[in-house]
């Protein structure tokens, strides 16, 4: 993002931009990870007998994640959130 397109942004926008910023970092550590877990399986599955998954190798919280209950703001509470914050701050 430019510093332009960064002055000239919402709050909202912003959030939403930082958002999905986040999100995409996330995944691509996960799809790391995931490369890790299958190298770890092939590595081991000539040692082992039965059928080994790659989850019973190397568990990740994000494999049987639950879906937070996350509260949706529309676009005019969160501004409207964000002015009463710089009120009580004291910011213009």
């Amino acid at each position: 993002m430019s510093r332009e397109d960064f002055e000239r942004c919402t709050p909202f926008e912003f959030y939403k931009a930082w958002e999905r910023w986040a999100e995409a970092k996330r995944d691509a550590e996960r799809n790391e990870w995931e490369r890790t877990r299958v190298l770890a399986l092939f590595a081991i599955s000539p040692y082992t007998k039965g059928n080994v998954r790659a989850h019973d190798i190397l568990p990740f919280p994000w494999d049987e994640e639950q879906k937070e209950e996350r509260e949706e703001v529309s676009k005019e509470e969160f501004n409207a959130r964000f002015e009463a914050a710089k009120k009580r701050y004291g910011l213009k």
